[in-house]
């Protein structure tokens, strides 16, 4: 339990850390994560083939890129995309498609994002349903709000999990 108190602590500190800081902070902590993530992309990869004992040249390593790295990689990204926008008072939504679900609700269409995204995602697409009677001006107007008040936080939430092996 111990370890894992001092982990909950960990996340405490980082949580207030990062609420004290103002959007071009963020900004950049989450370009240096992106290049730090990057560095270690491949030795992340080639950990998890031979931890799986994939051979090298296995076409299954591809998975390990796109389950791995890739994500957090473009997750990065777009939130160093979003911060950037706010900064630049405009919304994180901006170039997004936005379309109609049943019950006349709005939504975003967010995969693919990039040329990325389409090449290595193969027709994978993803859209995000906003609540009923919520229109496509408040989604732009909205969007990403939490960060231009970023005291404002929620604290941390833990999700435990066990492994049976």
């Amino acid at each position: 339990m111990r370890a894992i108190d001092q982990a909950v602590d960990g996340l405490v500190r980082g949580e207030a850390a990062w609420a004290a800081c103002d959007l071009a902070k963020r900004r950049k902590l989450l370009e240096q994560m992106q290049a730090a993530t990057a560095e270690a992309a491949e030795a992340w990869v080639r950990t998890a083939g031979v931890y799986k004992r994939l051979p090298g040249d296995s076409p299954l390593i591809g998975e390990e890129w796109i389950t791995g790295p890739y994500p957090v990689l473009t997750s990065l990204g777009a939130l160093a995309a979003s911060i950037t926008a706010l900064g630049e008072n405009r919304s994180p939504v901006d170039g997004f498609s936005f379309g109609q679900a049943p019950g006349g609700r709005v939504t975003v269409r967010v995969l693919p994002d990039s040329i990325w995204d389409r090449l290595l995602l193969n027709d994978l697409s993803a859209e995000v349903w906003m609540p009923p009677g919520t229109t496509e001006e408040e989604v732009r107007e909205r969007a990403g709000l939490a960060q231009l008040h970023p005291a404002d936080t929620a604290g941390v939430g833990v999700v435990l999990g066990a492994v049976v092996s």
